[in-house]
């Protein structure tokens, strides 16, 4: 059962949590702590914090805050699109307009990650040389990306802690029997 506008709280929230996460790559460019990848464990943790205040926001304002986890988890993942789609252009801007190091330093991170590596020194070659013709455009990409993935698993983790009604379960018992 489905208790309020997940869709339109997603996508509010998804804004709030979009223009978080830019702050926080503009907060250390403004700190001297520059980004070296165009995503980082600081901003999954942002990204986590933002869904668990959206989850807990939402249930608040439903009636009798009554909230499943299928309905916390589509609203997180309407969240995470959005989120995402915003950090990565907000990466590409980042990149362009306001750091003009970044993209520098991000492939060297790449490249120094890749020759560690335990592929090949021809596939090692190769990788590099295709990582040499990355833009800003591609490291908002690879944010974007990495975002919303990772916020499958976050998604998930928040509306397992913030559900207040589990779904009633219809079937078989463990030994086949009804359940009523």
């Amino acid at each position: 059962m489905i208790y309020g506008p997940f869709r339109k709280a997603g996508c509010l929230a998804g804004l709030w949590s979009g223009v978080a996460l830019s702050a926080y790559l503009m907060v250390r460019w403004l700190a001297n702590m520059p980004a070296n990848s165009p995503q980082t464990y600081g901003s999954d943790l942002v990204l986590l914090a933002c869904m668990l205040l959206a989850s807990f926001l939402y249930r608040r304002k439903l009636p009798e805050q009554k909230v499943t986890l299928k309905e916390l988890m589509q609203m997180n993942l309407w969240l995470a699109a959005v989120a995402a789609v915003l950090f990565g252009l907000f990466t590409w801007f980042y990149g362009t307009v306001v750091d003009g190091e970044f993209l520098q330093r991000c492939l060297q991170t790449l490249i120094e990650g890749e020759q560690q590596g335990s592929s090949t020194p021809e596939q090692k070659a190769q990788t590099i040389a295709v990582m040499q013709t990355y833009t800003a455009g591609t490291l908002g990409s690879i944010a974007a990306f990495r975002t919303m993935v990772m916020s499958i698993l976050w998604a998930f983790i928040a509306a397992l802690l913030l559900r207040s009604e589990h779904g009633n379960v219809v079937g078989a018992g463990l030994f086949g029997k009804k359940k009523s």
